[in-house]
C-alpha cells in the first residue's frame, strides 16, 4: 500500500469546488460563469489540462469537454442525458477512439444500481441505512472533478470490484474510507474538515 501527501480542496459558501492542490505542484482552478465551469490543471505552473463543464438547470453536467495537451489535439467529450434529475445515458467520444462509448444507467430506490455499455456491466450496492454525504466514494469522485451527474440517496458500498467501508466521527461525518479490491488490496482515504 503506497502513501502520498494530502490533497487540499477549497470551496465557496455554496459548496462549489474552486481549487484543489495535490502537493504544491499540481493545482486545479475551477472558474464558474452562468451554467458552466472551466477547470484548468497546472503542474509547476504549466497548464496541462483544460476541462469545460456545462450544467443543466438542475446543476447536473450535460456536457464535459476536456483537452489534454496545449495544441488541443488530444481531447475527450461526454454528453449526458437525463430523465428529470436521473442520469439515463452518457456518450463518450475522444481523439483516440474510432467509435463512441454509449453507457446506459439504471436506478432504483433513489440510487444508481447499474450501468452498462457494449463491453461491460457494473453493479453498485449501498448501505441503505446510511445517507450519502461528503466522504462517500461516489459523492467525492464527483466533487473532486467539480461536477455532478448523479445524486444517490445512500452511502456507496461497492462498485467496480471494490468494497467500501467507512469510519465516522462522533458527529457522523466520515473520517476515512477503505476500499478493498477482489484480491484483498486496500486503499485508504482519510478526510479532515476545516469547517464544522
Amino acid at each position: 500500500m503506497s502513501t502520498r501527501g494530502p490533497t487540499k480542496y477549497f470551496y465557496d459558501a455554496q459548496g462549489h469546488l474552486v481549487r484543489s492542490e495535490e502537493s504544491d505542484t499540481v493545482i486545479t482552478i475551477f472558474t464558474r460563469a452562468a451554467d458552466s465551469v472551466v477547470a484548468i490543471t497546472t503542474v509547476k505552473g504549466l497548464a496541462i489540462t483544460r476541462t469545460v463543464i456545462t450544467n443543466n438547470k438542475d446543476g447536473l453536467a450535460s456536457n464535459i469537454h476536456g483537452t489534454l495537451d496545449a495544441a488541443g489535439e488530444l481531447w475527450f467529450n461526454v454528453d449526458y442525458e437525463y430523465n428529470g434529475q436521473e442520469l439515463t445515458k452518457s456518450i463518450f467520444v475522444s481523439s483516440t477512439l474510432t467509435d463512441a462509448i454509449v453507457t446506459k444507467f439504471t436506478r432504483s430506490g433513489g440510487n444508481m444500481i447499474s450501468f452498462s455499455n457494449d463491453t461491460t456491466t457494473s453493479r453498485l450496492e449501498y448501505y441503505t441505512d446510511q445517507p450519502r454525504q461528503q466522504g462517500d466514494a461516489f459523492f467525492f469522485d464527483q466533487f473532486a472533478g467539480g461536477f455532478e451527474v448523479t445524486r444517490t440517496k445512500n452511502l456507496l458500498k461497492s462498485r467496480h470490484g471494490l468494497t467500501y467501508t467507512y469510519q465516522f466521527r462522533p458527529d457522523g461525518k466520515i473520517i476515512s474510507t477503505t476500499a478493498k479490491d477482489t484480491v484483498g488490496e486496500t486503499f485508504i482515504t482519510k478526510y479532515d474538515y476545516e469547517c464544522k
